[in-house]
């Protein structure tokens, strides 16, 4: 009979040390993300977007149906300028996530780039034939907080989402979904243009998708509760014997 409470209290600690991380593991797992933006509603400014900036249709050769035809002249747009982007303010994602970027095009004569604010990888870039509109950048891992992600424009001044912006970089977002946004570079070439057409992608991010061994571990744990249960039964009837037959 003590050997059967030793092996269930051995399996009942098997169990609890196996348990223990998917527990802390699982909410954040299963629970839904939002795109939100993070910061002062008072830094953001409004902006019409207005192909009138440029004698070519700043949209002219964009894939509209990647964006379901939005994002287009006169969608209005959140827009951080350089001097009050800072470090707490941009777009945030509410949990652990992963995070796709998809090139949207760009009207620019300067040569830009989405990159990592995490290591640096280069994303995407324009003038350059590897990267077509619609080219995917992930998915990638990500926290809580702000999308580490960075405008450079011409190897030099830049824009981050989760940093500071140099001067006359522009950052733009519009918010498609809870999961999805529109995030626009108004670059410091031809002055003060306002076109945010310079760089523009589409960024969509999805829960962080639970473990592919978690069916095995739960039928692990399955396997344990039925071995300790054959076990205890097993020696329970040991204990008791077995009854005598009668003789006459």
């Amino acid at each position: 009979m003590a050997a059967a409470h030793i092996l269930g209290f051995s399996l009942i600690r098997v169990a609890a040390a196996i348990l223990a991380p998917l527990l802390v593991l699982s909410p954040h797992a299963v629970s839904a993300v939002t795109l939100s933006l993070e910061g002062s509603p008072g830094a953001y400014t409004s902006h019409t977007l207005n192909s009138s900036y440029e004698v070519a249709n700043p949209w002219k050769g964009f894939d509209l149906p990647l964006i379901d035809n939005l994002g287009g002249d006169g969608t209005l747009i959140s827009v951080l300028k350089y001097g009050v982007k800072g470090v707490e303010n941009g777009l945030s994602v509410s949990g652990p996530a992963t995070a796709t970027y998809m090139y949207l095009g760009s009207e620019a004569g300067f040569y830009n780039s989405l990159k990592s604010t995490d290591g640096g990888a280069l994303l995407f870039q324009n003038h350059d034939p590897a990267y077509n509109v619609g080219y995917a950048s992930g998915p990638f891992s990500l926290g809580a907080g702000l999308l580490p992600f960075m405008f450079v424009s011409n190897g030099g001044p830049s824009v981050a989402n989760d940093g500071l912006a140099s001067w006359e970089m522009n950052i733009g977002y519009f918010l498609l979904s809870k999961t999805s946004a529109l995030v626009y570079l108004d670059d410091w070439g031809a002055g003060p243009d306002s076109d945010f057409d310079d760089l523009v992608f589409r960024v969509d991010v999805a829960p962080v998708p639970l473990p592919a061994t978690l069916p095995l571990l739960f039928g692990g744990l399955g396997m344990l509760g039925v071995l300790g249960w054959r076990s205890k039964r097993t020696a329970r009837g040991r204990g008791h014997g077995a009854v005598p037959s009668s003789t006459t």
